[in-house]
Parts: C-alpha cells; sequence; structure tokens
C-alpha cells in the first residue's frame, strides 16, 4: 500500500505538459500502466526523466516499462551523470530496437560493467556499440571495450570504434592479440590501437618473440603514459622481428623496453635494436653479455658480432673525461672477465646519436689502447676502440 501511495503521489506531480502527453498517446493512468510502472520501479528518476525527455525518448521509456532491469540501468546512468538526456532518448531507443537475443548479451553486459555498457550503447555509432551486443564477440573483448569507456586513456567514442574497426581488419593471430591486449590494458590497449599506423599494427601484432606479449602490454602502457609514441612501439617490434632468435635479445633490450620507467630507457632500447638489426641477425653472435662477480653482476656488454667486436650502444656520449674513461673501463673489463669474449686483438665499438667532444675522445681513445698494451694487469692486450658518431656519420680511433 506504501508503495502505491507514493507511486501515486509521485505521478501527480507530474508536470501538466507531462500528463497531456501521456493522455494524448492513450497510456491511461491506472496501477498497471506503464507510465505507472517506470515511477514505482525508478522512482524520482524515472519521474525527472518523464518529465525531461522530448516526444521520441519519453515513449522509448515507456514501451521499455516492461524490462525494468534494462531500464534502471539506463535510467542510472544518465543521474549519474554519465548520460546527457540527449543520450538518454538514444540509448533507451537503440535498446528498444535490439532483438530478444541483442537485448538478452546487452543486459549481461550492462550487469558486469554497468554505467560503462550504457554509456557505449548511447555514444558510440560505430563498431563498439556492435560489439556490446554481438554473441560471436569474446565476453572479454567486450567488456574491456566497455571498461576503455571509462578510461582517462581514450579521449572519445570515435577513438574507441576506430580501434575496434581495426582490431575487425586484423587476420589470424594479429587478430587474436589486439583483442587479448585490449582485455589486459582496457583503454591503454584501444589507444595504443588506434594510434598505429596499418604497417604497425603488423609489426606490433604479428611479433612472435619471446615475451611479445608482454612488450605488446608494456607498450601500451608507455604510450598512454606518454613515454613512447606508436611510431617507436612499432620500429622496436618491427626490429625485434628481424633479430628472433637471437640469445640475449630478450633479457637485454626487450626487458629494457618492458621494464623502462622513463623515455630515456625506451629509446635507449630501441636504439639496441635499432643497431642490432643494422649489423644483421646473420653477423650477430649474442646480445646482452653479462658480467658476474659471485650472484653481483658487475658488467654486461650489449653486442657480441662473429667476429668477435663488441659494439656497444649509446644514446650520447663523449662530453666529460671522466665519463669517457669510465666508460671505457667498464667495457673493457666486462671484455676482459667474459670468458666468450677476446680482449686480445678485439674491437671495441661504440655507436652514439650524438658525441659531444670529439677531441676529447680521440685522446682518451689513445690513453686506453696505450694503457692496455703496457699494463700486465692487462695481459698487454692489443685493443682497438672507435666510437661511430651517427650524427655526423663518422668514426672517431686514435
Amino acid at each position: 500500500m506504501a508503495v502505491r501511495q507514493r507511486t501515486t503521489r509521485q505521478l501527480r506531480d507530474l508536470d501538466d505538459n507531462t500528463w497531456r502527453w501521456i493522455n494524448d498517446n492513450g497510456i491511461v493512468y491506472k496501477p498497471a500502466s506503464k507510465a505507472t510502472r517506470v515511477v514505482r520501479a525508478t522512482g524520482q528518476t524515472g519521474k525527472r526523466a518523464l518529465q525531461e525527455l522530448g516526444t521520441d525518448g519519453r515513449a522509448a521509456l515507456l514501451r521499455l516499462s516492461d524490462d525494468i532491469e534494462t531500464e534502471r540501468a539506463i535510467l542510472r546512468a544518465w543521474e549519474n551523470g554519465d548520460l546527457s538526456t540527449e543520450h538518454l532518448t538514444t540509448a533507451l531507443r537503440r535498446v528498444e530496437e535490439m532483438s530478444v537475443t541483442e537485448r538478452r548479451i546487452y543486459k549481461q553486459m550492462a550487469r558486469v560493467s554497468g554505467d560503462d555498457a550504457v554509456e557505449v550503447m548511447a555514444k558510440s555509432d560505430g563498431p563498439a556499440r556492435r560489439v556490446m551486443t554481438d554473441g560471436g564477440v569474446d565476453m572479454d573483448f567486450r567488456e574491456s571495450i566497455a571498461r576503455a569507456a571509462d578510461s582517462d586513456a581514450t579521449d572519445s567514442f570515435d577513438e574507441i570504434d576506430d580501434a575496434v574497426r581495426k582490431i575487425d581488419d586484423l587476420d589470424g593471430e594479429a587478430n587474436v592479440r589486439a583483442r587479448e591486449l585490449v582485455d589486459e590494458t582496457d583503454g591503454a590497449g584501444v589507444k595504443l590501437v588506434n594510434e598505429l599506423d596499418d604497417d604497425g599494427l603488423q609489426h606490433v601484432f604479428n611479433l612472435d618473440i619471446d615475451a611479445a606479449d608482454a612488450f605488446r602490454t608494456a607498450a601500451a602502457r608507455h604510450v598512454d603514459a606518454g613515454y613512447a609514441d606508436a611510431d617507436e612501439v612499432a620500429e622496436f617490434a618491427k626490429h625485434a622481428d628481424n633479430l628472433d632468435g637471437i640469445d640475449g635479445l630478450k633479457s637485454g633490450p626487450v626487458d629494457d623496453f618492458v621494464n623502462a620507467g622513463v623515455s630515456g630507457n625506451i629509446r635507449g632500447a630501441l636504439d639496441e635494436v635499432r643497431r642490432a638489426d643494422e649489423i644483421g641477425a646473420g653477423n650477430i653472435q649474442r646480445m646482452n653479455l653479462e658480467v658476474y662477480d659471485g650472484k653481483d653482476q658487475v658488467g654486461e656488454l650489449d653486442i657480441q658480432v662473429k667476429s668477435g667486436k663488441i659494439v656497444e650502444s649509446k644514446g650520447s656520449f663523449g662530453y666529460q673525461k671522466d665519463e669517457i674513461a669510465s666508460q671505457f673501463e667498464g667495457k673493457l673489463s666486462a671484455m676482459r672477465s667474459h670468458s666468450d669474449v677476446k680482449l686480445d686483438g678485439n674491437t671495441l665499438e661504440i655507436r652514439a646519436n650524438k658525441i659531444g667532444d670529439k677531441s676529447l675522445v680521440k685522446s682518451q681513445i689513445e690513453k686506453w689502447e696505450n694503457k692496455i698494451a703496457t699494463s700486465s694487469e692487462w695481459s698487454n692486450a692489443d685493443v682497438s676502440i672507435q666510437v661511430i658518431d651517427e650524427s655526423a656519420n663518422t668514426i672517431i680511433t686514435r
């Protein structure tokens, strides 16, 4: 009795225009009427919706009164501020137009993701909306697209629609991997997919090296955080794919990329795979040669080519004498200590994007070559050191 009385009071409070519309459309005021069911089930929210909706929205709201669960979910999103009144009308109309099967799938999604699924249904004008009701789409992917709607990583529903469209266009394993990435990272995955061009999509989602899934997950999060852009991700994937099977690829630059916390570390990992790819996989013996003293790592070498030469990858190099000397000593010591690397008769090559003081670098090369050749501590080894300035395409030797 109390519910009926409360519903009656709420119905009587409807403004004259709303009542006129209800009467003109033959919706009779009685306990079993559609207006009564809406207000009884949704309270003040339903009453306010009846008053604020236009003709189409009001009609859709009343026709949906036989599915109160769905109606409540849509009205809740509107009440929470996730939908404008215009979007409320769109959501009501689109749900009303669904088939029985589509409605069942959508209700399942709304139960799981709440307002997110309602937002997609109201605001998407493309593939993302289709995903919400497509029985052929994996439930995890549907949920991740809904979550992307509430993610700070995505700026618009057009972006989500474009990402779903791009994923649909991928074939085979690439399609599966893209869906798994979005399932793992929600909006960050959508952002990465949307920002990759066609070639980039192929490079990233056809990549099948060890730890490829971890790379893709990290790539999405790095792009979202602003540490990397999509072009850098695609370039890394392209070079890494060409190096597939090389010992140390995963433990070296791939792990460096995955674990990077700043943009400089990501670009360092990218430089390393680019230079290794330029050398050519067929010419590389291994990457990431680590040197240990007991359990403690005391040194590391980037690339060993099959001739034995060691190639080190740097962003910039050669700005201060102490820094140059420290780098030379550290790498030469690692060459001396690693059981699979020769020091005598070998070459240490450092490749850098930019060199600071070339004359200072040259003098340090001469100093260290002479020191090693004349020192019993270094077994009087004959070592060549060269530094390549990629910005000027020059080689610095003694």
